[in-house]
């Protein structure tokens, strides 16, 4: 059931990410191509935040494991490597769809709309999905640091 919900959710994102992608060609201007030339930057700051993050979960989490022998973490501890290799794949996934939209632009002009609204999808979802990981990162962290202080 769990991965059923995990599908679901990442055809949302796709979903928005591709309305927002078409979205944002139908405007004089651009937003999502204008800020494509920094995504990558963007996205490693988002890693950045992200790896920083995880550490002070792993801080909060061993304060908790050494109260508490039973706690384990290692699920934990694996979803966050798993979070860090998959935002890695959309870095690299951001970069080749950013490198190969101006040459097939170039090589398909019939199609120099649709390939700016997928390349703009890219750079929406990379970003709605480094958002959310943060998101649900903070709240874990404040979770623990929340039960943390309760039992001490």
């Amino acid at each position: 059931m769990k991965k059923i919900n995990s599908f679901f959710k990442y055809v949302g994102y796709s979903a928005t990410s591709l309305l927002l992608g078409w979205l944002s060609t139908q405007g004089e201007t651009d937003f999502v191509s204008d800020i494509s030339k920094y995504v990558i930057t963007i996205l490693l700051a988002l890693l950045s935040i992200y790896v920083a993050l995880s550490g002070q979960i792993m801080s909060e989490l061993s304060k908790l494991a050494n109260r508490n022998p039973d706690v384990k973490g290692d699920d934990i501890v694996l979803a966050m490597k798993r979070n860090v290799i998959i935002e890695l794949c959309i870095i690299a996934f951001a970069l080749l769809s950013l490198t190969m939209c101006s040459p097939l632009q170039y090589w398909l002009v019939n199609y120099k709309t649709q390939i700016q609204i997928v390349v703009n999808a890219v750079v929406v979802f990379a970003i709605i999905y480094f958002m959310i990981v943060i998101y649900d990162s903070f709240n874990g962290l404040f979770s623990l640091i929340k039960f943390n202080k309760s039992n001490q």
